[in-house]
């Protein structure tokens, strides 16, 4: 009788273990087959004091709408097709006179100054300290990324690309998304009207890590492309979450290369857009009714940020100024720095 109660329990423990194994594997199964909301569908809400950094999800542009270009066949510029200054060979003094510039302009403490000939000769008040914003400052290197790209690869400017409807955000351009537009319209709409549709367009095309390899070939410590842009309230699709990274004294002597080679097509061009800006609410205001000549600006404002890279022609010589003001800024103060170092530069003899 005990025997066979025994061997009673021992058949029943067998079926509870195997029930218990067949309802993990079950379950088990069920676990693996649950599915997650993709996450380029969440919404987030934009940060005005910068712009953002890629997810590695990003989608590329149809095939079929442009011109592709193998990674491994970009080439940097040869040395000898522009007439850049390499790095090493600026010269950034350290100035008092930008200082007293910027307290009696009314700019914050935390304003950057810098100001260079394009002889590679510079003064600088916080030139070197990386800003977490630049606001729109940042299209200049995806321009520059751009005619890297087209010259090295001898892409047609006029090549047609498709506006992905993903990268709409509010801006002031003509640009409709789901259309396809040229690289030089494209080009055009970020300079001119500092459209923030273009750029996120033109980040898809070329790439960050592309346009960030360009940057880093060229010497540039601090720039760096790792967001997209948005406008108030719609937030393009891989919009990222790290800032892009600058300083005055980069932003600086990327103008410096593009006014000493404008014997160049595509920098030619680009000289020629920043002439044709809308924005005249910094530098151009600052210098109406001067001796100084105001040759083209890129400004860049949100929220936590406000600033301006321009080239000027003092007694036939190029200059560039950028100020650039992450505090308390206020575009009085700014515009009367500008108006102030471009009398200190008219008034040195020499720089």
């Amino acid at each position: 009788m005990l025997k066979r109660t025994s061997l009673i329990f021992l058949v029943i423990s067998i079926s509870m273990f195997t029930s218990t194994i067949f309802i993990y594997k079950n379950n088990a199964a069920k676990t693996e087959s649950y599915k997650f909301v993709p996450s380029k569908s969440y919404k987030f809400v934009p940060s005005k004091s910068y712009t953002s950094l890629p997810s590695e999800s990003y989608k590329s542009l149809p095939s079929e709408s442009y011109k592709s270009v193998p990674s491994e066949s970009y080439k940097s510029v040869p040395s000898e097709s522009y007439k850049s200054v390499p790095s090493e060979s600026y010269t950034f003094v350290p100035s008092e006179s930008l200082k007293d510039i910027a307290m009696n302009s009314g700019l914050s403490e935390e304003a950057n100054i810098t100001v260079c000939n394009l002889k590679g000769l510079c003064e600088h008040l916080n030139g070197n300290e990386q800003l977490l914003s630049v606001a729109s400052l940042m299209k200049l290197p995806i321009a520059v990324a751009l005619i890297e790209k087209i010259t090295t690869n001898n892409i047609d400017i006029n090549t047609q690309i498709y506006l992905e409807p993903e990268n709409f955000t509010e801006d002031n351009s003509t640009l409709d998304a789901g259309n396809n537009y040229t690289l030089k319209e494209l080009l055009s709409e970020m300079i001119i009207n500092s459209s923030n549709i273009a750029p996120n367009q033109l980040i898809d095309y070329l790439s960050r890590s592309y346009i960030n390899q360009v940057l880093e070939e060229q010497d540039y410590k601090i720039l760096r492309v790792n967001s997209k842009f948005i406008g108030d309230y719609i937030i393009p699709y891989d919009m990222g979450f790290i800032p892009n990274t600058a300083n005055s004294d980069e932003l600086t002597i990327m103008m410096v290369r593009i006014y000493s080679n404008l014997h160049l097509t595509h920098y030619k061009l680009l000289a020629t857009l920043l002439a044709q800006q809308h924005d005249h609410d910094l530098g151009f205001t600052a210098l109406e009714n001067t001796k100084v000549q105001w040759m083209g600006e890129k400004t860049g404002q949100n929220a936590g940020v406000l600033g301006t890279t321009l080239a000027i022609k003092v007694s036939g010589e190029i200059y560039i100024i950028t100020v650039i003001d992450d505090g308390d800024y206020s575009e009085i103060a700014l515009r009367k720095s500008i108006t102030n170092i471009a009398d200190y530069i008219f008034k040195k003899e020499s720089f």
